[in-house]
This record gives C-alpha cells, sequence and structure tokens, in this order.
C-alpha cells in the first residue's frame, strides 16, 4: 500500500474532459494526500488498494465539486431533504451549523460510508454501520486537510461549465452521453460501472453468442435509461436536471425523459417522418422519428418484428440501443400477449378466502398445502423441495401472484405469527431491508409500514437503540439504496408510495 500512487489519468477518470485543465494538477496532489490519511488509517476492515485510490479520489472529487460550485453533493442533498426532511441518512445534522455550500464533516462521513458500501459491504454482502468508529476518524483527518486547502483551492471552471446554462442538453445523443459520463463516472455514482461490466461479462463468457456485441450496446443503453443509482433510487436523468437546477433553459426537457421502453415491436406502418410500432405485450403503439432509424432498417408494415427500445426525448419518441428484426407470425403475437399477472376477479376471491390478509404464516410444508387446498381449490400446490427443511414459510398473496418465502417469519412481531424469535429478529431482521436475499420491495414495505418489524437493527456501540433508529429512522433511504430499480418499478406501479 505504501507504493500505492494516484496519477493524473486516476483522477481524470472523474471528469468529463480528456485533457487536463490547469487546476488539476493541484487536485492530483491532495488525492495523494488523501490518500496518504488512507494508508494509515485503520476502517477496522481491509479494502483493495485500487479501491483505496478510487476513495481518495472520489472524495477529493467532493471537496472540488464544493470549491467550484459545480452542484452534485448538493443534488444529493436537495433530493434528500425533499423527500425525508434532512440532508442526509443516519446522522442527526445541526441545521445551524450545516452549510450547504461549503464542506461538512457529516458529508465526508456519509461518502466514506457509501464508498464502503459499495466495495467492502459489497464484496462481502454484508450493511456497514454507518456509525463505524474507523469511518468517522477517518473522516475527521480529511476534513482537517480539506479545511486547510479551503480558502486556497481553485475553481474548476471548466468542470463547473458542463452545468451552466450555455451548455445545452437538447440534441439526443449528446444528452445520453452526458447521462452516460454522470452514471459511469461521476464521484456520486462511479460504482454503477461495476453493476454494468458484471452484466457484460457474463454475456462476453458465451462465445457461442455472436451477437454479443450487439448485445452489450443495447445493455449500456438501457443501464443509462432504466438503472437507478443507489442514493434514493434516482434514475440518471433525473440527477443531471437535479444538478442543472430550474434556472438551466433544458432543466425540464431532462427531467421529462422517460424509461426506455424495452419489448418485441410490430412495425405498423411508415409516414415521411416516423416509423410506426405496437408493442406486442402490452399493445402500447409508438411512432418513432425516423431521425433515429437506421436509413435501411429492413421495417415493413405488418410484416417485421423488431426487438428494440424507444425513449421519449423532447415530445417525441427515439429508437435507441440496438434492434433486432426478424419476421412477424401470429404465433410469436400470441406468445408475448400472455399476462402472467392473476386475473381480478381470481385475485379477490382468493383475498376473500384468505380472510383479506396479504401475509400468511406456516410451520411446515403440509399446513402451507391445505392453505392453498382452502384458496385455491386445488389440491395442485406448488412442490418445492427446498422447503422440506424449513423453520417457517411466509405467503405474499398480490396481484401479480402468490409468492412464498422461507425463514423469515422469526423477524415478524405479528399477533397472527407464532413463529416470531425476538433474538432471530434483532439480528437478522435488517437483511429484508438490505434486500440480502431478493425478497420483493413490496413486502418488506409492507412489513414495515405496519410497524411488523419493530426489532430490525444494525449492531451499534452506543447501544440497541441506535442500532433500531438506524434501520427503522431510515428504512425508506435504505430500501432505495438497495433494492434500486426494483423499488423504482415498484413505485411506478403504485404498489408502495
Amino acid at each position: 500500500m505504501k507504493k500505492v500512487k494516484i496519477y493524473q489519468n486516476d483522477w481524470l477518470m472523474f471528469h468529463p474532459y480528456p485533457k487536463p485543465t490547469s487546476v488539476d494538477g493541484y487536485y492530483v496532489k491532495l488525492a495523494n494526500k488523501v490518500l496518504d490519511v488512507f494508508k494509515s488509517a485503520e476502517f477496522g476492515f481491509d479494502l483493495p488498494e485500487e479501491d483505496v485510490k478510487e476513495i481518495a479520489c472520489a472524495i477529493t472529487a467532493y471537496f472540488e465539486d464544493v470549491i467550484s460550485g459545480i452542484g452534485m453533493f448538493k443534488a444529493f442533498t436537495r433530493k434528500h431533504r425533499e423527500l425525508y426532511g434532512t440532508p442526509l441518512p443516519f446522522y442527526t445534522v445541526d441545521e445551524n451549523e450545516y452549510y450547504e455550500d461549503e464542506i461538512n464533516e457529516v458529508d465526508v462521513r456519509f461518502l466514506l460510508w457509501h464508498y464502503t458500501q459499495q466495495t467492502h459491504g459489497r464484496y462481502n454482502h454484508s450493511v456497514l454501520n454507518p456509525d463505524n468508529p474507523g469511518i468517522n476518524i477517518v473522516a475527521l483527518a480529511v476534513l482537517m486537510l480539506f479545511e486547510k486547502e479551503y480558502e486556497s483551492a481553485p475553481e474548476n471552471e471548466q468542470f463547473k461549465a458542463y452545468y451552466l446554462p450555455e451548455y445545452r442538453y437538447n440534441e439526443y445523443y449528446g444528452l445520453r452521453y452526458a447521462m452516460q459520463w454522470l452514471q459511469w463516472n461521476s464521484y456520486l455514482f462511479y460504482h454503477q460501472n461495476r453493476d454494468l461490466r458484471e452484466k457484460e461479462e457474463a454475456i462476453e463468457k458465451d462465445l457461442t453468442n455472436e451477437n454479443a456485441n450487439a448485445e452489450i450496446y443495447d445493455l449500456q443503453d438501457s443501464f443509462v435509461h432504466n438503472h437507478p443509482s443507489p442514493l434514493l433510487a434516482i434514475y440518471t436523468n433525473e440527477w443531471l436536471s437535479e444538478i442543472l437546477t430550474p434556472a438551466h433553459p433544458d432543466y425540464e426537457l431532462v427531467k421529462s425523459i422517460g424509461r426506455k421502453k424495452k419489448g418485441v415491436y410490430l412495425c405498423t406502418g411508415e409516414e415521411q417522418n416516423n416509423f410506426c410500432f405496437r408493442n406486442l405485450e402490452t399493445q402500447e403503439e409508438i411512432v418513432a422519428t425516423k431521425d433515429s432509424i437506421a436509413e435501411n432498417a429492413p421495417l415493413k408494415a405488418n410484416q417485421t418484428l423488431a426487438d428494440t427500445g424507444f425513449i421519449r426525448f423532447n415530445n417525441e419518441w427515439w429508437m435507441t440501443g440496438s434492434m433486432a428484426t426478424f419476421p412477424y407470425s401470429e404465433e410469436v403475437e400470441q406468445e408475448f400477449s400472455k399476462s402472467n399477472d392473476i386475473p381480478d376477479v381470481i385475485y379477490q376471491n382468493i383475498l376473500k378466502k384468505s380472510e383479506n390478509k396479504h401475509i400468511h404464516f406456516f410451520g411446515n410444508k403440509s399446513e402451507l398445502h391445505q392453505f392453498f387446498y382452502k384458496v385455491l381449490e386445488t389440491e395442485n400446490h406448488p412442490e418445492n423441495k427446498a422447503f422440506d427443511n424449513v423453520r417457517n414459510l411466509l405467503v405474499f398473496i398480490t396481484p401479480h401472484g402468490i409468492s412464498i418465502y422461507p425463514d423469515i417469519c422469526d423477524y415478524i412481531k405479528d399477533e397472527q405469527n407464532p413463529y416470531y424469535d425476538e433474538k432471530m429478529a434483532k439480528a437478522e431482521a435488517f437483511s429484508l431491508y438490505a434486500n440480502m436475499y431478493d425478497h420483493p420491495v413490496e413486502l418488506v414495505y409492507t412489513l414495515h409500514n405496519q410497524y411488523l418489524l419493530p426489532d430490525a437493527q444494525l449492531k451499534s456501540l452506543v447501544g440497541e437503540e441506535r442500532g433500531k433508529e438506524l434501520i427503522q429512522g431510515n428504512a425508506g433511504f435504505i430500501m432505495r439504496y438497495f433494492y434500486g430499480e426494483k423499488y423504482r418499478e415498484a413505485l411506478e406501479k403504485g404498489t408502495i408510495q
């Protein structure tokens, strides 16, 4: 670790321009001073050298952001305040001593938690305590270093210029590139690039896949449009608009971009400036500008199916990502038109037979089978050998189906639940909030809002109440952070609020 050093190229990875400006040399030196603090620090856990370098660059980029008035971190605190009433999660912030336009110790503490959660926490499938003493000590040392530099640190005018009103975002491909940089390389969100690389590598491993390059390109495009950040589960265009603020002429344009609608579409016609499509699954009709479609695209009305995606930009539909075409057939259309949801009349009947309860508790598979016979009036029941040796089973009923989850009844304090175990709940219930075992966010949201997870907590040196406060008092932030895309999808479906 002693020989690790930050070079100019390491620093420029966190910037939207390829060549150094007159101030980048200063910040490279400062990043190395931060790195020296990290080298002598005791976080209480080990981090790979490359992660330590990146965190040193990222926390220095926060300082540069504040000094230059770029507004990235200010956008986060403003949005968190809008959602939860305070500028930051986890920590008590004295509003009389917190200045959004200046550096704050609590900002550094939070960012160090975020960076170490995205590295050490992710590698070890764990949740780091935001009160980690090592993080607090390092944050104070970094803040003292920044305070010494605060008055003399230069502004990065070139960086700031990307978010001034004079810099426009009214051209789709330029805007998409700006969003891509923000998501993959900015100091707040650069860890999302790792999520993307994991998915890319899974495609690359299939050596028989002749369409790997097209799939990766489409994945990258979908990632930019449809993958929200861990911070507040906000999409990239929403973050960019927050940074721009309403004072920017393209604020509403950037903010209004919808999600990419990926699917299989039938080309239904051609107009002078557009192609017309219909989604086989949702039946949604889209009229897309020809400016977004290759001139020689093999599209024929009612004959061509296109596996592609569309984005709504500036009141027009734009085809975005890759497009694969194949002949239309009624068989393909029928396959895509099938719905996995329970018809409403059946759903309401199931609820009625289950006493209008969405959540049910069972001690074994035999009890579960009896329940299914009662509500479905059939002896056909789910056979899963994984349920043979479990402590208990939870059934969750929604319009989208009936789901079964083993060994979580222990965490749920409900008078109808005989399997509640206070000791286990105190030790493990936090895992539901942190999406450790891929439970639906709707289930956790319901359990939390009905106060059925009162023992969920992190281990705290301060005491049990502080451990509960970290989870219970920040449940919304934590669920957004760990459920991400699932959280946003549930919000947009209306299954949570």
